[in-house]
């Protein structure tokens, strides 16, 4: 993993670190958003960002990077 990966991993917030450890939990985005009460975009658009932020190619690939530098379960 690249300097600007591991940069932009541990900038995520608090928000987006709930929603990826819910993904890595095996909730879906309707689950997630209820139980964050949010909405269904907000958590799309949260998790998308995510994944931008830590250089994913999609948001399985940023459940797994973070799983790999211990930032979820």
């Amino acid at each position: 993993m690249n300097k600007m990966n591991e940069l932009g991993a541990s900038a995520l917030s608090q928000h987006e670190m709930d929603c990826l450890r819910l993904l890595a939990d095996g909730r879906d985005t309707t689950l997630i958003a209820a139980q964050l009460g949010c909405s269904v975009g907000e958590i799309e658009q949260t998790l998308d960002q995510a994944a931008m932020q830590m250089g994913a190619s999609s948001r399985l690939h940023a459940v797994i990077k973070a799983m790999r530098l211990g930032l979820v379960g």
